[in-house]
């Protein structure tokens, strides 16, 4: 058998393992990363549903789109999977708890966007205090523009919600301009990066001239921020998403944004993507966006495609994979 050769999950044989490859890594792919093991790859086809290609898997390879979602339902109809590897680090587009219960171990590739993101939240917050974005429409116009004077990173407070490897990314990135970082955790954290200090939730708000999430989405965190704790914020405050849309309630930050036109957002996730071509977000100057690309880059591709690879290779040779996500839905 062709180790290439890719079939219909209820063509698939015994014989080799059965990899379900849900996402943009084809056969050809799949089967270069699992040398020198031999794997037998189903992908998506015309009138195969998700339970189809899952159904008889040893391992599948996710989809963080969501497009073939890893609901509770079709996790109860994999009959013999050994991991489901998320190639991402969010893991909101399947039901980890379905999976723990079934004793399906899911990993994801948590570390392997953490730099780009924190770059892309600086770039943002430096857009924002300069109200870049904003010259450079009115120039691409024809205008001559004079915008409201800016202000200084270094003399700054920026808070992080979430303390995990982007939010420690992001204040190593942050350490070089002199700001004050300060950061909230779902527990304390024993090891704070240097110069920063962990604060209530309420208090980093309060104090924050830039407040930037990196928490994943889950009941808990599902609009952190709302009404309430934006009101909490400093009047002139930034807000940065790169986390999950839904951590912020949309329909507050917009109210909150009107209420003053010195307040800024910078957001590269949406509570619904792609984010609705009508949405008053998209005709606001106070805001910056992007589409879900803050961790689009090369170097993420290619640490995505090591670590699936390895996890893939260890999968199948019996050997415990690497970052192992807990029911409730791993590290922010």
């Amino acid at each position: 058998m062709s180790r290439a050769r890719t079939e219909d999950a209820s063509s698939a044989r015994v014989t080799t393992p059965v990899v379900a490859s849900l996402w943009r890594y084809d056969a050809a792919a799949v089967t270069a990363m699992a040398a020198p093991h031999d794997v037998q790859v189903v992908e998506p086809a015309p009138g195969l549903t998700t339970i189809d290609l899952v159904r008889d898997a040893d391992i599948v390879l996710a989809d963080p789109s969501g497009h073939y979602a890893l609901t509770g339902e079709v996790i109860a109809q994999m009959r013999r999977c050994r991991l489901i590897q998320q190639p991402s680090v969010g893991t909101d587009t399947l039901d980890v708890a379905a999976a723990a219960a079934r004793g399906i171990p899911v990993a994801n590739t948590a570390g392997s966007n953490s730099r780009s993101v924190a770059e892309w939240v600086v770039m943002a917050i430096l857009t924002l205090l300069r109200d870049a974005h904003r010259s450079h429409a009115d120039m691409t116009d024809g205008a001559w523009p004079r915008p409201r004077p800016g202000r200084e990173l270094g003399g700054l407070t920026v808070g992080l919600i979430g303390m995990g490897n982007t939010g420690r990314a992001v204040a190593a990135a942050l350490a070089g301009f002199g700001c004050t970082v300060v950061f909230h955790h779902h527990r304390r954290c024993p090891d704070p990066p240097a110069g920063t200090r962990q604060v209530p939730l309420d208090d980093l708000l309060r104090r924050s001239d830039v407040v930037s999430l990196h928490v994943p989405l889950r009941p808990t965190t599902r609009h952190l921020l709302d009404a309430d704790r934006l009101a909490m914020m400093k009047p002139d405050a930034i807000v940065i998403n790169t986390s999950r849309g839904p951590v912020i309630d949309e329909a507050a930050l917009q109210t909150w944004l009107a209420a003053r036109p010195d307040r800024r957002a910078g957001l590269d996730v949406f509570a619904v993507e792609p984010l609705a071509p009508d949405s008053p977000l998209r005709q606001n100057p106070q805001v910056l966006l992007s589409p879900h690309v803050a961790a689009r880059t090369a170097d993420v591709h290619r640490r995505l495609d090591e670590l699936i690879g390895e996890n893939l290779r260890r999968a199948l040779s019996g050997r415990e994979v690497l970052h192992w996500v807990d029911d409730g839905g791993g590290s922010p």
